[in-house]
C-alpha cells in the first residue's frame, strides 16, 4: 500500500518515523529550519520500488545497526528499511546522484524474450563503447546526450531485463 504515497507524503513518513524512534536528527540553520535528508529521484504514484536510498544527517554519532533497527520498528507497514552505512560528509549524497533502472528488452516485433547468453554478449559490446550517444525528447525539446559518462553499471536482470545505474554527471541534463 506504501506506493500509493506521493514523494511528499514519504518525506513526511520518514521524518515522523525518524522522530518517534527517537534518533537526533540534525537541522538546516535559519528562519525555517528543515531535518537534513537527502532523497533519490521521486517515483511516480503507484509504482512499487524495490530499493530506494534515503540519506540521513545525524546531529550526535549513531551506529547503523542501531539507527537501522529503530527505524525499522517506527516504519509503517510496506516500508522496510535494508541496510544502514555511514557517510562521509565530504562525499555528495548517493541518493542524490544515482538511479537505478530496470529495461526490458524483447527481440522483434512479436516481443520474444532473448536468451541471457545474448544479452551478456549485448552488454560487453555497449559497455565497451567510447560513447553512447542517445537523444532525449521531451516535449518540443530534443537534446542529444553522450550516455557512457553517466553510466555507473550495467548488468543482467534475469527474465530479459537489463539493471542499468545512471549518475548524475555535472552539465548533462537529467536521463
Amino acid at each position: 500500500r506504501a506506493r500509493f504515497l506521493g514523494h511528499l507524503e514519504l518525506i513526511s513518513v520518514f521524518i515522523r518515523a525518524i522522530r518517534r524512534a527517537g534518533l537526533p536528527l540534525k537541522y538546516s540553520q535559519g528562519f525555517h529550519p528543515m531535518p537534513k535528508l537527502s532523497f533519490g529521484a521521486p517515483l511516480p504514484v503507484g509504482m512499487e520500488s524495490l530499493e530506494e536510498y534515503l540519506d540521513i544527517e545525524f546531529a550526535a554519532s549513531i551506529p547503523p545497526e542501531e539507527a537501522l533497527e529503530k527505524l525499522n520498528g517506527e516504519a509503517p507497514e510496506g516500508i522496510r528499511f535494508l541496510s544502514a552505512s555511514p557517510l562521509s560528509l565530504k562525499l555528495s549524497f548517493p541518493s542524490a546522484i544515482m538511479t537505478e533502472y530496470i529495461a526490458q528488452i524483447k527481440d522483434g516485433p512479436l516481443g520474444i524474450n532473448i536468451e541471457p547468453e545474448r544479452i551478456e554478449g549485448l552488454i560487453r559490446d555497449f559497455s565497451s563503447k567510447d560513447s553512447i550517444p542517445v537523444r532525449i525528447t521531451r516535449e518540443d525539446k530534443v537534446t542529444d546526450v553522450d550516455l557512457k559518462p553517466s553510466l555507473a553499471a550495467l548488468s543482467y536482470a534475469g527474465e530479459s531485463n537489463l539493471s542499468l545505474v545512471l549518475r548524475k554527471v555535472e552539465g548533462t541534463p537529467p536521463v
